[in-house]
């Protein structure tokens, strides 16, 4: 998936730019699922900048916001964006299910 990799990647601080926690989470979430780690500056500053906006409940968003699906959805998205994923390399996590796929 290499140009969605890269849309990711080279759109990274969009987010930052317009104060969305969410969509950060969710690029941060997906760019360490292609393996990019905090060692990358631009995923760094990504996460330091979702911690510094965690509301002083542990939540992220806007805490008056009447939509209860609001308030869980921008806090798990930050948290996606901070979990570590197991890197194993590129490759097929069910190499089965790909040859099934692939009518082999």
């Amino acid at each position: 998936m290499p140009d969605e990799f890269g849309f990711l990647k080279s759109n990274l601080k969009q987010p930052l730019g317009g104060d969305d926690s969410e969509t950060l989470g969710e690029f941060l979430e997906t760019l360490r699922s292609f393996g990019v780690t905090e060692n990358d500056t631009d995923m760094r500053t990504g996460v330091e900048f979702l911690l510094s906006r965690q509301n002083d409940d542990g939540s992220w968003g806007d805490r008056n916001s009447p939509s209860i699906y609001t308030r869980y959805h921008s806090t798990w998205t930050a948290m996606n964006g901070l979990m570590e994923y197991a890197w194993r390399g590129e490759g097929a996590s069910l190499p089965e299910a790909l040859m099934r796929a692939r009518g082999a």
